[in-house]
C-alpha cells in the first residue's frame, strides 16, 4: 500500500484567549504557505465544532481550498455544532454552509448526523458516514499507574469508576458526583481523566467523603494501563457525536453505563452498552446500586 504522510498544524495554539486566538490565525495561514512549497499535501482534514473555533477553522479552510488550492475534507467533532448553527448568527450558518459547498467530503459518524447535517443545507452528496477505529487494547492488571495524586492499584475490596471527558455540565460529571454522593458507598472509587478544574472538584469530593482520583488529559498509553483496573466505564453526557472514550472501553471489555445520545444507539445495543436513560443524580445513582 502506498505510504500516507500526515502533517498537523495547531491553529489556536496552547491559550484560547480571543487575542491570541486571532494572532493564529495568520499564523496557521503563513505556516501552511511555508509548508505547502516543501510538502504537497494533497488533502486538508479539519474538525469542526461549536464555539469560537468554527469560524476561525472556516477562514483557514477557506484559504487553504481557494488560495492553496487544496481540497478540504471536515468531520463533524462535536455535537455543539448543530445547537449552534441552528441557533445562532445567521451569517455564521451562511458563512459555513458556502465553505462546505466548496469542501470534497464532510464526514459525520452516523447516520442520526447525516441527517442533522442536511436539516442544516449540507447538501447530501457531500456527506459520508463513517466510523471510528480505536487501539487494540494489552491489558496488563498488575502494572501499576502512576497519576498526579498517587498511584491506582486494582483491590478486591474496590470498586473502581472511569469518567474519561472534560469536566463540564454537557458531559454528565456533576450528576455523577452527585450520584456518589447519595450512594455514600466507601468501596467505590472513581477515577477521572480529563480537563477542568481538577482542584475545586478534588476538593469538593473529599469534603463529600467521595474517593476519587483526577488525572487530568492523559495519554493514550496511559489509558490503556487504567482501562484494565476498572469495573465500570460512566459518561452520562446531555449529548455526544460519537464518543472514542465509549469506543476504548469497549475495546478493553470495560462495562459502560452511558447515555442514549449521539450515534451510539446506531453502534451498540442494550446488550452491549447500559443506557442511562436520565441525566439525574437520582437516576445514575439507581443505575449503579
Amino acid at each position: 500500500s502506498s505510504r500516507v504522510e500526515v502533517l498537523f498544524i495547531d491553529s489556536r495554539g496552547n491559550s484560547a484567549h480571543p487575542t491570541v486566538t486571532l494572532f493564529r490565525i495568520p499564523y496557521a495561514m503563513l505556516k501552511i504557505s511555508l509548508v505547502r512549497r516543501n510538502f504537497h499535501f494533497q488533502v486538508a482534514h479539519c474538525n469542526l465544532s461549536g464555539g469560537a473555533s468554527l469560524v476561525r477553522k472556516l477562514l483557514i479552510a477557506n484559504f487553504i481550498n481557494i488560495c492553496i488550492g487544496t481540497p478540504v475534507i471536515f468531520q463533524l467533532h462535536s455535537s455543539n455544532l448543530h445547537k449552534q448553527l441552528s441557533g445562532g448568527s445567521s451569517w455564521i450558518k451562511a458563512f459555513f454552509l458556502a465553505t462546505v459547498k466548496r469542501s470534497a467530503k464532510f464526514l459525520v459518524f452516523g447516520e442520526v448526523w447525516a441527517e442533522e447535517m442536511v436539516s442544516l443545507g449540507v447538501p447530501s452528496e457531500k456527506i459520508e458516514v463513517c466510523t471510528l477505529g480505536v487501539p487494540d487494547f494489552t491489558p496488563d492488571p498488575h502494572k501499576l499507574v502512576p497519576v498526579e495524586m498517587g498511584q491506582i492499584q486494582e483491590k478486591p475490596s474496590h470498586f473502581y469508576i472511569l469518567f474519561c471527558a472534560p469536566l463540564v455540565f454537557t458531559k454528565g460529571f456533576q450528576s455523577l458526583i452527585g450520584a456518589l454522593e447519595q450512594l455514600n458507598d466507601p468501596r467505590l472509587r472513581l477515577i477521572v481523566l480529563g480537563s477542568g478544574n481538577t482542584r475545586y472538584w478534588s476538593d469538593y469530593c473529599k469534603s463529600k467523603g467521595i474517593n476519587a482520583v483526577f488525572c487530568g488529559n492523559v495519554s493514550l498509553e496511559l489509558v490503556n494501563q487504567i482501562l484494565p483496573l476498572v469495573d465500570l466505564f460512566v459518561l452520562p453526557s446531555q449529548a455526544e457525536n460519537l464518543p472514542v472514550s465509549v469506543l476504548e472501553a469497549v475495546s478493553a471489555c470495560v462495562p459502560i453505563f452511558v447515555s442514549y445520545v449521539g450515534a451510539l444507539p446506531e453502534y451498540f445495543d442494550s446488550q452491549s452498552l447500559t443506557w442511562i436513560s436520565s441525566h439525574s443524580s437520582n437516576q445514575i445513582a439507581d443505575s449503579l446500586r
